[in-house]
């Protein structure tokens, strides 16, 4: 990717594996992805200016930039949201949007799918679940999101089920019905 004006940036720490993308209109130029393990702001900064060096680009090139907003390590959360409000405040026609870390991993999840679960871990035996349902106009979200064990959350979902998320590593799915798609599993889950 050239260095030119208009790129967008996206950033991911909210989960143990993090990222950072640079893209142009609607194409992916390159993603970073990174194993934080609690280590976002030391990886964050250094990926991010080692991506933008490598378009040939800096931020005054950006004009959108993207952060998972959570919910997800606090540590993490606070650290990507500082990283993208200091860009944004120190280059004022960046546009800057927050967005919620389960429609991020949704957007990645694809299309072969009737009721779909975004799983992320919450820590001391616990998930936060969000459902989702397909409808004729698109996945809507099927009531709000929880935070509970897997067992519970399993024995109320709607069969049949999609799983995804980072919490699929920590709470591994068993039942009739249920499916578990792995973020590694496709490549836009960075």
């Amino acid at each position: 990717m050239t260095a030119k004006k208009n790129l967008s940036i996206a950033i991911e720490t909210t989960c143990r594996a993090g990222g950072v993308a640079l893209g142009a209109g609607d194409v992916l130029g390159e993603g970073i992805a990174f194993d934080a393990q609690r280590r976002h702001a030391t990886q964050l900064v250094a990926r991010l200016a080692d991506l933008l060096a490598r378009a040939g680009a800096t931020p005054a090139d950006v004009s959108e930039l993207y952060v998972s907003a959570g919910p997800g390590s606090f540590t993490g959360t606070r650290v990507g949201i500082t990283v993208a409000r200091t860009l944004a405040q120190a280059n004022p026609p960046i546009r800057c949007v927050a967005v919620p870390t389960p429609e991020i991993v949704l957007s990645a999840a694809g299309a072969e799918w009737e009721n779909l679960a975004v799983v992320l871990d919450a820590g001391k035996g616990l998930l936060h679940a969000t459902l989702y349902a397909r409808n004729a106009a698109g996945p809507v979200q099927a009531g709000p999101a929880r935070v509970t064990t897997a067992a519970e959350f399993l024995a109320d979902c709607p069969r049949p089920i999609t799983l995804v998320g980072e919490g699929l590593a920590f709470h591994p799915p068993a039942g009739e019905g249920v499916r578990a798609m792995f973020p590694a599993d496709d490549p836009r889950h960075l």
